[in-house]
């Protein structure tokens, strides 16, 4: 059996990632593999379930393709008929028309400004002429949410404004959470109910995906047990739970359209077998007939050319191009390195292989899954750890490798060759097999220098209040709304940052040479997210000075130079 045969090198991987939890659920035809993996504090990885035992993950943006499918079910299937009493009848041509006037035409309380662009409906699907990335409005560095709907919908139009010179034509592909805030926004003022409570009424329950939450309470009322918790792990192989005792990402649209919801890899699967069945079979539910389900793969918002780019089930690509791994944690924080980039290959014809590469990305949690419809298989793959290696992206590309009996691209390569040690003894299958722990290996390497660069800037030296007593106070955002506050944290400079109704953890805030730096709570473990090797990369502020008092801070960011401007002095 597939995972049978896999287990000694997913287990090596684990050990070297120091992932704490793995789930695997793989589909090839008929043909169903389960495994789960556990790598105890101090002990080895061992294989300790073969079959769904229903452990729940965060799913994060893999939740992107329920919300797509909702609005493609809305659109083309709830809109059908002619009568007038139906509300979604007035989305029959949304796709076409740009995003700003079907979601005005239906929103009651608020109405957004033309965004930049006038993107259509079905092109903020394919994050074709949508926003540029706004995590750094959505999180603050120690990944505390901050951004609310109303904020949201009051800022995005100004701020794809002044981001267009990031673009320099008239059309442009950006990956961006703000594309599909902007659907699942949609989804609820066309539908009248809560994106979780549509969702669940047209694509989890009707799929019997009982495993799948979008709500602090339904996930509360899961055994402990089975709800997995989230790890971070040090640049030197030091792991530790976060997040104890809380559920994050579950307080309003924003969050649940960015982040996702919470899920099991079993309901992935039967997310993905009714694709399937659809397209190859007998459909298994009268929504999802096979007209429908082969119209969701169409479209693309194409990078570079028509072959590869945007859909509603992730980016399309070959296997032997280098957008698989694209959006894992590997690609994230090494993004030129050889292994990180590193390319699955043809197959044994030398035959290019096509699917479709999903991934989740957040901070304690990463996930993978690849569809490749045309050949009937799937493969899912979950994680509760982030560290210098996304286990997720190793073991996914490990599970394709074994299945389509795949040519590493880089063969020969004198930079990165698929020749593990002791080689010469091995079977061809045994090499390939090997080789993906070495990947592991290179990529623990390349990545765990860049984790320990930033664990070694968050060390800064705390900065006493006295010394600068005239930074305390509130500072404002007045392009998004947001708030910075310069608090005394007993005794040195701490700080918040703050959105229309949420706020952070505090945070130290400490001097160096001409700026401040946010740093972690505690000198010495690093709290800090993972968009901090991302839109949070620059934690340094500039400021300005009148009278002896600082008036302003400065940040650049990746689109755009924040500025906090002084509202309020400390007390």
């Amino acid at each position: 059996m597939l995972l049978d045969d896999l287990a000694e090198y997913i287990q090596k991987v684990q050990e070297i990632s120091k992932t704490e939890l793995c789930t695997i659920h793989v589909g090839n035809r008929k043909a169903r593999y389960f495994s789960t993996f556990r790598l105890p504090d101090g002990g080895s990885a061992e294989r300790i379930a073969t079959a769904d035992d229903g452990r729940i993950f965060a799913g994060s943006s893999l939740f992107k393709v329920y919300i797509a499918a909702g609005a493609s079910l809305m659109i083309e299937k709830l809109s059908a008929g002619s009568d007038p009493s139906n509300r979604f009848r007035g989305v029959q041509n949304a796709w076409s028309r740009t995003f700003t006037d079907v979601f005005n035409d239906f929103s009651q309380d608020i109405k957004i400004k033309p965004l930049y662009g006038n993107p259509t409906v079905l092109e903020l699907i394919f994050h074709y002429k949508g926003p540029c990335s706004i995590n750094h409005w959505l999180f603050s560095p120690d990944g505390s949410p901050l951004l609310s709907k109303n904020a949201f919908l009051n800022t995005i139009s100004q701020y794809t404004q002044e981001t267009s010179k990031q673009h320099n034509n008239t059309t442009w592909v950006d990956y961006s959470n703000a594309n599909y805030i902007l659907i699942a926004l949609l989804i609820e003022v066309v539908s009248g109910k809560s994106l979780p409570d549509f969702l669940r009424e047209y694509i989890f329950d009707p799929l019997g995906m009982n495993q799948t939450y979008m709500s602090a309470d339904e996930l509360s009322a899961v055994p402990i047990g089975k709800r997995v918790q989230p790890h971070m792990v040090s640049s030197k192989g030091l792991r530790r739970a976060i997040h104890v005792n809380e559920i994050l990402y579950l307080s309003d649209t924003v969050e649940k359209a960015a982040m996702g919801g919470y899920t099991s890899a079993a309901d992935i699967g039967k997310f993905f077998e009714m694709v399937l069945e659809a397209l190859h079979g007998t459909p298994s539910s009268a929504m999802f007939d096979k007209e429908f389900v082969k119209s969701l793969f169409k479209g693309i918002g194409a990078l570079d050319d028509e072959e590869h780019g945007y859909t509603r089930f992730g980016l399309y690509t070959t296997l032997d191009e280098n957008l698989p791994g694209s959006h894992s944690l590997n690609r994230f924080i090494s993004s030129n390195n050889d292994a990180s980039t590193y390319k699955l290959g043809k197959d044994s014809q030398n035959k290019d292989v096509t699917a479709f590469y999903m991934a989740g990305c957040a901070t304690g949690w990463l996930s993978t899954v690849y569809l490749l419809p045309k050949r009937q298989i799937f493969v899912i793959t979950l994680t509760n750890t982030t560290s210098a290696v996304d286990m997720s992206d190793i073991i996914s590309k490990l599970c394709l490798q074994e299945i389509l009996d795949l040519r590493p691209s880089k063969i020969g390569d004198p930079n990165f060759t698929c020749r593990p040690k002791g080689w010469q003894t091995m079977t061809l299958s045994q090499i390939h097999r090997a080789h993906y722990v070495e990947l592991a290996g290179k990529i623990y390497q390349e990545n765990a220098r860049v984790y320990s660069k930033l664990e070694e800037e968050d060390k800064a030296p705390d900065t006493p209040t006295a010394a600068y007593p005239n930074i305390l106070g509130i500072y404002k955002n007045k392009k998004n709304g947001q708030s910075l506050e310069v608090i005394d944290l007993g005794g040195t400079l701490g700080v918040k940052l703050k959105g229309e109704t949420k706020v952070s953890k505090p945070m130290r805030f400490v001097r160096k040479g001409q700026v401040f730096r946010i740093c972690s709570r505690v000198r010495g473990t690093t709290d800090l997210a993972i968009d901090c090797f991302g839109d949070w990369e620059n934690l340094t502020f500039g400021f300005e000075e009148k009278n002896g008092a600082v008036v302003c801070f400065f940040r650049n960011g990746r689109n755009l130079v924040d500025r906090f401007t002084r509202i309020e002095a400390a007390d």
